[in-house]
């Protein structure tokens, strides 16, 4: 039997780009629909380095509100609350570094 040990010196995890982060599978929206809370979460466990604005759209265009996180927040997962708000179909939109990641929520 032979047995060795092996020892990995230096960062384990690589950071990833706004871009990754903000690809089409890079973030998931739950639940949807919703009563009011909305969770927004990365799924790549990689830090991500940088500022991410979150814009809550309503059916008629405006902007409801803004907020601007750390994108590394979203590893561990935002909370958006929508509660008190009209009844009805929101777009969430998620902006950095001229990229963007866009969903449809529907509050019930």
């Amino acid at each position: 039997v032979y047995t060795d040990s092996v020892t990995v010196d230096g960062p384990t995890r690589p950071v990833a780009s706004i871009e990754d982060l903000l690809s089409e599978n890079g973030v998931v929206v739950y639940p949807n629909p919703t009563e009011g809370i909305v969770n927004i979460e990365a799924t790549s466990l990689d830090p991500v380095n940088g500022d991410l604005d979150i814009l809550l759209i309503d059916a008629q265009g405006r902007i409801v509100s803004t907020e601007t996180i750390e994108a590394n927040e979203l590893l561990g997962g935002h909370v958006l609350d929508l509660e008190g708000l009209a009844k009805g179909l929101y777009l969430i939109r998620l902006e950095a570094d001229g990229q963007e990641f866009s969903q449809r929520v529907l509050l019930k």
